[in-house]
């Protein structure tokens, strides 16, 4: 059940993106774009659900809202595309079809294994994808990575149980990010072709990669 204002209007960018015309398509996202202001949606909301003054309602909530897409059991549609840059982020068919199979063959084997899993990031638009500093050939913007922290378990050991499972697993690659307590996260990606199965660790620096196999460790780094 979508739970705020803000579920639904990620709804309907998807909704707008595969059955509007392409030509109606700015005006339709225009639109949006004015709700998508947090202040704008509660006035709106809070006017149009008032009681008319001739005693018509012209506005009532549904009782019940359609289920957010789901891409595998655990994982939905609104949680690989929220994005905290106030940017559209809505994927076409192909992308929701490189998440669902990341989510079904890979984060959801993981998931049995290491419990419920946060996801960080997902899919991103090229907008908002510059606007985090992603790789301009990002897998992100294909719908086939994402940036995810365990929730019930540390992140070396998740990692550790991720790079188990990797010769099992679609995994193209997988990172760990090497930070201080609970500030790292783990990237992984999935490929329909040809799977790579890399594991690397980035540094601490931000920039240099080692290979899983001969990284000396620790995953997470001590406080200072």
């Amino acid at each position: 059940m979508m739970r705020n204002p803000r579920e639904v209007l990620d709804y309907l960018r998807i909704l707008v993106d595969r059955y509007i015309p392409r030509e109606d398509q700015p005006l339709a996202h225009g639109l949006l774009r004015r709700l998508y202001t947090d202040d704008l949606l509660d006035e709106d909301l809070v006017r149009l659900s008032a009681p008319h003054p001739d005693g018509i309602v012209p506005f009532q909530r549904a009782k019940e809202t359609p289920t957010p897409v789901q891409l595998s059991p655990h994982f939905s549609l609104v949680e690989l595309t929220r994005t905290s840059t106030g940017l559209l982020n809505v994927p076409g068919p192909s992308q929701v079809e490189a998440m669902s199979r990341l989510c079904r063959a890979v984060l959801e084997p993981w998931r049995d294994v290491v419990g419920a899993l946060k996801i960080n990031s997902g899919f991103r638009s090229p907008a908002v994808n510059a606007a985090v500093g992603g790789s301009r050939d990002s897998q992100h913007l294909r719908g086939e990575a994402v940036d995810v922290v365990p929730v019930g378990m540390g992140l070396e050991l998740a990692w550790i149980q991720l790079a188990r499972l990797t010769n099992l697993l679609p995994v193209d690659q997988a990172i760990a990010y090497v930070r201080p307590p609970g500030r790292g996260w783990i990237h992984v990606s999935s490929r329909a072709v040809a799977p790579r199965r890399q594991l690397l660790v980035q540094l601490a620096d931000g920039k240099t990669y080692s290979p899983w196999a001969t990284f000396p460790g620790p995953l997470v780094l001590s406080e200072i």
